[in-house]
C-alpha cells in the first residue's frame, strides 16, 4: 500500500506544503494519465497549477510497439517534468472485448512500473472518482474551459480529470489533518 499524499501543515507557522510518500515539498508536480493503448491523455500541474496536457499517439500496428511507445514517451516525459505523483486512472475492464482488456492492463501495468522504477510515488484513481471531479470526457466543454483551452479531446479531458482527483484527495486529506489537529490543540 502507497502512502498517503498530503497537505502538511505546520502549526507553528502559515506555512503549508504537500507531502506525497513521505516527502515534504512546497508545491509537487502531478503527471496526471489516461492510460490507453492508442491514445494517451495526460496532464502536468504543479501543485494547483495547470502547466499543460495533450494526448500521445503512439505509432505502431501491433500492440507490443504501441505500448513499447507509449512507455518510451512516458519515460521522456518523466525525465523532462520529474513529477513527484504520477496519478493514473484505472483500467475498467468492462469492455466487450477481452483482448481489449488485457492490452490495456499492460499498458497500465508498465506505466505504474515505470513511475517505481523511477521512484515515483504512483496513485491510482477510479474512473468514478475521475467522473465526480466535473472534468472528465462527457464534459468537453467545461473542462476546456477550466485549463484555458478552446478544446480537448475525451482523453486529454480525462487526464486533467485524473490531476484534479489527485489535487481533490490531498485538499481532502489536508482538510481532516488540519480539523484533527485543532481538535487535538
Amino acid at each position: 500500500m502507497s502512502d498517503p499524499i498530503i497537505l502538511a501543515l505546520d502549526p507553528s507557522s502559515t506555512n503549508m506544503g504537500w507531502c506525497i510518500g513521505g516527502k515534504h515539498m512546497s508545491d509537487p508536480i502531478i503527471l496526471a494519465l489516461d492510460p490507453s493503448s492508442t491514445n494517451v491523455g495526460w496532464c502536468v500541474g504543479q501543485g494547483d497549477q495547470y502547466i499543460a496536457s495533450g494526448v500521445f499517439k503512439p505509432v505502431g500496428k501491433g500492440a507490443t510497439q504501441r505500448v513499447m511507445a507509449i512507455v518510451e514517451w512516458a519515460d521522456a516525459v518523466i525525465i523532462e517534468r520529474d513529477p513527484d505523483l504520477i496519478a493514473l486512472e484505472e483500467p475498467m475492464g468492462s469492455h466487450a472485448n477481452l483482448k481489449t482488456d488485457r492490452l490495456l492492463a499492460r499498458v497500465y501495468g508498465n506505466l505504474e512500473c515505470l513511475g517505481i522504477l523511477r521512484g515515483i510515488e504512483v496513485k491510482p484513481y477510479h474512473p468514478s472518482t475521475v467522473k465526480k471531479t466535473g472534468f472528465h470526457k462527457k464534459s468537453l466543454v467545461l473542462t476546456a474551459a477550466y485549463i484555458g483551452k478552446s478544446d480537448i479531446g475525451q482523453d486529454e479531458a480525462d487526464a486533467v480529470g485524473v490531476w484534479t482527483a489527485a489535487l481533490n484527495e490531498m485538499r481532502a486529506v489536508a482538510i481532516l489533518l488540519l480539523t484533527q489537529s485543532q481538535r487535538e490543540g
